[in-house]
């Protein structure tokens, strides 16, 4: 949906790209009430850089 599935993916993110991206799919499928804001989707991404890879393929 937003093109993240691993801690690995969301620290690579733009983060300006990925908040709006979330921002047109709740558009189109209102999926919630209250969107993120830029800054909570910065600590998001910021966090992942900060966590060891959990999943290996």
């Amino acid at each position: 949906m937003f093109g993240v599935n691993t801690v690995k993916e969301l620290r690579n993110r733009n983060v300006e790209s990925l908040a709006t991206k979330m921002e047109q799919v709740n558009v189109e499928r209102k999926l919630a009430r209250q969107l993120s804001t830029l800054k909570t989707v910065t600590d998001w991404v910021e966090q992942a850089k900060d966590l060891p890879p959990k999943v290996t393929y």
